[in-house]
């Protein structure tokens, strides 16, 4: 009994329409649906070359710009380039793929005219375009060729790909377009240690695109392999990145998608793709590190209108030597963006591929660890990998669930999945999913305490090691102390540098960001458009590194200053620069 979102498909041949209903289910309920058969139109005409040459053999996909969904059979022209559809009433988007004509120049597209609106039998002749040859090169931001990285070209209009290239070992890559303008979805190779990138271009028939891949930062400096980014975490298939490797150089990778989740209701989530790297740099990955043998740093937003409103800093730490090898941990330090408290769940959710076949999964829950772990069923007594809750608030809701018997959730199915305690903790064998959440939590005003949450990355060469590897992650975190305020975990920068505050405009606090390539006497100061100063927040000798200093809108004696511009000024070595900071009260 309950309320339930019903769809359903008829089969491929029916031409029914797919029904979505909302229903009220009570106790032994029997329910009938009924798929009503529309009014078909029929739609003929001919396709030819700008040449006047009928194209034979060309397959017709027909996509409904209304609904965003395909309809009706794929058919075919014939020798005379004639083809004949059964279509609804609607407008339609009708791509013709072309198949053997692809060699003669024409790529996958949509000829004129695209859109047709149909509202009656009708007869619509169709011209198709020549292709136009699109190169360019991807690289690395070290210059070095990309090879193997896949392009794919979508229409953003009517969200259709059109066509797809690969790079060469030159990093080089050709691909045949209509001139027109494209989405671009640059994938490098799986298991790289690049991000992918997607861009808007507008094609002409003339241009040359360049692609340059950002680096992931990837923790390799013990028994796990781990790509992380803001917010999201292994990054693998077609979005970059090495996933959760363990042992290292293992042929599969173990994580195939997870990420962060912070939640205040079913619908204000915030979760990927809300999340951007807010610090400059934008990550920080440095060996040996300041915590661990490798820290790991990034702060990140929800963006300025984001779901939730937060920033969070986050802080990773690898180990090299047993018996803090075999993970690694994420700290997350959360902030509130807004001027009032806020009630949230903080959740994590891990896609992980254990076996050969990802359809033999098994999840299960440990509550003496606050634990979720996945293992094959081929291999029970094998690797396990799990996620641990280390901070004091321990797991207070966990889920695992089949997305073969389940699907995928949505916000709703999220929220609830991250707020009513232990819904589902052992299921499978199947494709295994879960969700591990801590909390409550209360976000105090921006500019006051953040709240702080720590989650362990675990893999072990059985239960019993993985339950071992827990507590020796949960005995690390208890002695890990509270990272310096001033100096961020990150390699050394290689020129002086101030970065502009963040947020800006601000109230009451601000975050102001430098980085310094060796030891050098720093003074950064606040000063007003008279030129006096406000307040000094460092006159000191610091080490080489990047740093994080906070203004809280106060001059030299403590007093709160008025609204208005400042000037924020670096002077370090011969190094002198300033940024203007914007106080809203």
């Amino acid at each position: 009994p309950g309320t339930y979102h019903i769809q359903v498909w008829p089969p491929s041949d029916s031409l029914l329409p797919t029904t979505i209903r909302y229903i009220s289910v009570p106790p032994d309920t029997v329910l009938d649906i009924q798929l009503r058969r529309p009014q078909l139109r029929s739609v003929t005409g001919i396709l030819t070359d700008f040449n006047s040459i009928p194209m034979d053999s060309v397959r017709l996909d027909i996509l409904n710009v209304m609904t965003h969904e395909w309809f009706g059979d794929t058919t075919a022209t014939d020798i005379t380039g004639t083809y004949n559809i059964q279509l609804m009433d609607g407008p339609y988007s009708i791509i013709f793929r072309t198949g053997k004509w692809y060699a003669q120049g024409f790529p996958d597209q949509a000829a004129l005219p695209s859109i047709v609106e149909i509202s009656s039998d009708t007869t619509i002749d169709f011209i198709l375009h020549p292709g136009q040859t699109l190169t360019g090169t991807v690289t690395d931001t070290s210059g070095n060729p990309v090879e193997n990285a896949h392009l794919e070209f979508l229409e953003p209009d009517y969200n259709r790909w059109i066509s797809s290239a690969s790079t060469d070992i030159n990093g080089d890559y050709s691909a045949l377009l209509v001139p027109a303008s494209y989405f671009v979805h640059v994938a490098p190779p799986q298991f790289s240690d690049l991000f992918a990138q997607e861009s808007d271009i507008s094609f002409t028939g003339s241009e040359t695109y360049d692609f340059t891949l950002e680096t992931i930062p990837t923790h390799d400096v013990g028994n796990v392999v781990f790509s992380w980014a803001a917010g999201r975490y292994g990054l693998c298939w077609d979005n970059g990145g090495q996933g959760f490797q363990y042992p290292p150089g293992q042929p599969n990778n173990h994580l195939v998608h997870s990420y962060l989740l912070i939640a205040m209701n079913d619908f204000q989530i915030s979760e990927e793709p809300h999340f951007q790297p807010v610090s400059v740099p934008p990550y920080l990955l440095t060996t040996p590190g300041i915590i661990s043998d490798q820290d790991g740093y990034t702060l990140f937003n929800d963006g300025q209108q984001g779901p939730v409103g937060v920033t969070v800093a986050q802080y990773s730490y690898a180990y090299a030597n047993a018996p803090d090898n075999d993970y690694v941990i994420l700290r997350l330090v959360i902030a509130n963006n807004d001027p009032f408290p806020k009630d949230v769940v903080i959740g994590m959710y891990f896609d992980w591929d254990v076996g050969d076949d990802f359809g033999d999964d098994v999840g299960n829950y440990d509550a003496a660890h606050n634990l979720g772990y996945i293992y094959s069923s081929d291999t029970p007594n094998g690797v396990h990998v799990g996620t641990a809750v280390l901070s004091p608030s321990g797991v207070s809701s966990y889920r695992a669930y089949d997305r073969y018997s389940e699907g995928y959730l949505d916000w709703n199915d999220k929220y609830i999945t991250l707020t009513e305690g232990f819904q589902q903790i052992s299921t499978g064998p199947g494709d295994i999913r879960y969700y591990i959440a801590t909390g409550p939590f209360t976000l105090a005003p921006a500019g006051e305490d953040s709240v702080e949450v720590a989650f362990a990355i675990l893999a072990g060469d059985s239960l019993a090691d993985l339950q071992a590897n827990t507590e020796a992650a949960q005995s690390k975190y208890n002695t890990i102390a509270s990272v310096d305020k001033d100096v961020l975990p990150g390699a050394v920068p290689k020129v002086f540098s101030l970065s502009q505050n963040y947020p800006n405009p601000f109230n009451p606090k601000t975050t102001i960001q430098f980085g310094l390539p060796k030891a050098s006497h720093v003074r950064l100061a606040i000063y007003n458009l008279l030129g006096q100063t406000v307040t000094t927040l460092v006159d000191a000798k610091k080490a080489a590194g990047f740093y994080a200093i906070q203004w809280d809108g106060t001059d030299k004696n403590g007093s709160q200053v008025a609204s208005g511009v400042y000037i924020c000024r670096i002077e370090a070595e011969r190094f002198v620069s300033s940024k203007k900071l914007l106080l809203l009260r």
